[in-house]
């Protein structure tokens, strides 16, 4: 069993490996669920890339269940992000201005979307702690190394 958790997939069959660990761990086997690997940039909502600042991206249907979910292999530890992306879908999230043709409540939805991702990460984290016990807290800090 692996000690620590990966922070470079070394193969596409790692990564696929623990995507599938994931989906199962995580109850998410509903899900049709495309995994890409990337190592330069993710791929925003809007289709533009943006180098070094997506660490994943999860772009989901909710009614279908189906979703793509893109991991940054270089600049994050990467089976965390793929934790945290794939939590989106059991905690599916958007933002009420989404809704409306009128944003006028846009500082609290931003507010309200930190607090989600903050409690997704928290999550994730914990997730990942307890599939490698041997580490705490302090392995995280490795990912402020920006």
């Amino acid at each position: 069993m692996v000690k620590n958790p990966i922070e470079s997939f070394k193969s596409k069959e790692e990564f696929l490996e623990t995507c599938k660990y994931w989906k199962e761990v995580l109850y998410l086997n509903d899900w049709a669920i495309k995994f890409e690997l990337v190592e330069d940039a993710v791929e925003d909502d809007s289709g533009q890339y943006a180098v070094g600042q997506l660490l994943g991206e999860c772009s989901f249907n909710f009614i279908n269940k189906q979703a793509h979910i893109q991991i940054d292999n270089k600049h994050c530890i990467a089976e965390l992000t793929l934790v945290h992306e794939l939590l989106h879908l059991i905690t599916p999230f958007i933002s009420e201005s989404a809704l409306v043709t009128e944003n006028i409540e846009e500082d609290y939805d931003v507010y309200k979307e930190a607090v989600i991702h903050q409690s997704m990460e928290q999550m994730a984290k914990t997730l990942i702690m307890v599939r490698y016990p041997k580490i705490d807290k302090k392995f995280f800090l490795k990912e402020l190394n920006y």
